[in-house]
């Protein structure tokens, strides 16, 4: 009997815990979409700091708010140990963006396969065919796939859909061989005209822009990490290879 009341105490107790909870969440989610409407909300939870809450938004961007909802906090937030300092901020919102690029359905990007379709791991870029620094980068995708990186190219015309770049692009993912396209017109060898066909590149160029994606080339590495512009090929393929998760 005496038991059986414990249990039912602890019980009353965990349920009441639990409300208090949901409504301090429901609070803060309500303060902040009362100050940013525009911005969606996908995930409110406790985090690292005492009497504070985590919000993760739709772009993958982490806010922290006091629990009673008049402190809000945008900017890193570092663990301080006895070794390096770890970027929390960092670290969740980068899981966010490789859970979002990870998942895309292969068959909407332009794939430059790994040796023998081996991937050890692979890169994700978005691409812009009249960008001089994508040309470059492109020049090093022979390199990385001998390495074991698969690149995935997604379609971002930086310079909007009545541009140069976004006409190429279109003719890119409307081949019949996409890969030799995208060849061709990141040496700046003109593409024969092709039957024009539905294509992912405005949603691509949308999803860019709601990770943060502002110019090209743009890389995401299969841990989430987002590198702004061009990088060097020998400096690619080691990063690259240490983004695996280590499970691999």
């Amino acid at each position: 009997m005496l038991l059986k009341k414990v249990l039912l105490g602890l019980t009353v107790s965990l349920a009441v815990f639990t409300g208090l909870a949901n409504a301090a969440e429901k609070t803060v989610e309500n303060k902040f979409k009362t100050m940013l409407p525009d911005v969606v909300v996908k995930e409110v939870g406790k985090s690292p700091i005492q009497g504070f809450y985590q919000i993760q938004v739709d772009s993958g961007k982490v806010f922290y708010m006091s629990e009673d909802g008049k402190y809000l906090i945008q900017g890193y937030l570092f663990e301080l140990n006895d070794k390096t300092p770890k970027n929390l901020t960092l670290e969740t919102e980068e899981k966010f963006v490789a859970n979002l690029i990870n998942n895309i359905d292969k068959s909407s990007m332009v794939v430059f396969k790994a040796k023998d379709n081996q991937p050890k791991t692979h890169v994700t870029i978005f691409t812009d065919t009249s960008c001089p620094y994508c040309h470059r980068l492109h020049e090093g995708v022979p390199a990385l796939n001998e390495r074991g990186i698969e690149v995935r190219y997604l379609a971002f015309p930086r310079e909007g859909f009545a541009s140069r770049g976004f006409e190429e692009l279109q003719k890119v993912w409307c081949s019949d061989n996409q890969q030799e396209a995208m060849n061709q017109l990141m040496q700046e060898i003109p593409v024969k005209s092709v039957k024009k066909c539905n294509t992912p590149i405005v949603e691509q160029y949308v999803l860019g822009q709601k990770i943060g994606i502002r110019g090209t080339p743009a890389i995401i590495l299969e841990n989430g990490h987002i590198i702004p512009g061009y990088q060097p090929t020998p400096q690619l393929i080691n990063e690259a290879l240490a983004a695996r998760p280590s499970t691999k």
